[in-house]
């Protein structure tokens, strides 16, 4: 989960205990995403982290869309819509 610090932490579900706790970027109004065992969390001035949940932090991708966004991601089928201040995105697999 990440919060409006701009700290995200990892629990256990079952347990509770805490796995980790970094800050991963200034400020999270945005829900989190939870697609494909990844966490999606996108801050608000447009930096998408993905993380693989676990015991450690392990970040496997970073993705800055230069605009500020404060609306939750979306998924529909197979893409993921992001609403920036500015523009619409839609990510997706275009070779269908």
């Amino acid at each position: 989960m990440a919060d409006d610090r701009g700290t995200a932490n990892c629990f256990d579900t079952k347990t509770g205990e805490r796995h980790w706790q970094d800050r991963l970027g200034n400020h999270f109004s945005a829900s989190l995403l939870a697609v494909n065992g990844l966490a999606y969390m996108l801050a608000d001035d447009g930096t998408m982290k993905i993380v693989k949940p676990g015991a450690t932090l392990e970040v496997v991708a970073e993705n800055k869309l230069h605009e500020f966004c404060y609306a939750s991601p979306a998924i529909a089928g197979d893409e993921l819509f992001i609403r920036g201040e500015e523009h619409l995105y839609c990510i997706g697999n275009t070779t269908k």
